[in-house]
């Protein structure tokens, strides 16, 4: 490093503790608060959401029953996660991938993002110090859904001079970051808040896929074409850092 500059490529690799600054449940954490949607007045506004995008989107044929039939058997089963329990339990994926984008898009508070940035400021500030002439030498990896370090870095990266006055080059100054696994939505394109109409967090689901879920092979070595990105990204990279991570077998 020169002046916080990094000299060197350079792959940060998130697990969900990445973003526990910014409130982001995990593991058994993120399990108590689904457990907790059998209360009330919970679990009735939970059917009515449900009932609702029933009635509106096509994609998603969930019968109101099934609220409960998941969230019970979700509780009884004690998994390590709710990714691991959806992987035996493929009946439930349509409504599993609402559930965790309406509990984890309750922690998109632009404010929150501003104020308890965490280490997210000190990798600004290190690419900050990049030429803007040259490309960023910073990747990120990440395993989670959560799309706060992307807008961080989006808002407060694109408040440079050179971002306003020539996008394209503020885009290749601003670090590529992999989501394996799908996010909520592009923060050039859909606000960083959790939104009050269901259709809407429905359709965001629509973008996470789940850890077992094989979407795409590629030449028969890769589950999807973000695998492949990451890879690509690894092998002409230097550096590796592994931040909040669980270091899950199928990640790994």
């Amino acid at each position: 490093k020169e002046r916080g500059r990094m000299k060197e490529p350079t792959v940060f690799i998130l697990g969900s503790g990445a973003s526990a600054h910014l409130g982001y449940p995990a593991g058994e954490t993120f399990l108590l608060r689904l457990y907790d949607l059998l209360k009330e007045p919970e679990f009735t506004k939970l059917n009515e959401e449900i009932d609702a995008i029933n009635l509106h989107a096509r994609h998603f044929t969930i019968m109101p029953h099934k609220v409960k039939e998941f969230l019970t058997s979700l509780r009884k089963s004690q998994p390590t996660s709710i990714d691991a329990y959806l992987q035996e339990h493929d009946e439930y994926l349509d409504l599993g991938r609402y559930i965790i984008t309406r509990e984890l898009s309750r922690y998109e508070h632009q404010d929150t993002l501003e104020t308890n940035y965490g280490w997210y400021k000190k990798l600004l500030n290190s690419i900050r110090h990049d030429p803007i002439t040259e490309p960023t030498k910073v990747g990120i990896i990440t395993f989670n859904y959560d799309r706060s370090l992307d807008t961080y870095l989006f808002n407060a990266l694109g408040e440079r001079p050179v971002a306003r006055a020539n996008p394209a080059t503020a885009a290749m100054t601003t670090p590529r970051i992999i989501h394996i696994y799908g996010t909520f939505g592009n923060p050039h394109q859909v606000p960083y808040r959790f939104p009050d109409d269901p259709l809407e967090l429905s359709h965001r689901s629509t973008s996470i896929r789940l850890m077992h879920v094989e979407t795409k092979k590629e030449g028969g070595n890769f589950w999807n074409a973000a695998y492949r990105d990451a890879f690509d990204m690894l092998v002409r990279t230097q550096n590796i850092y592994f931040l909040g991570n669980g270091f899950h077998v199928t990640n790994i």
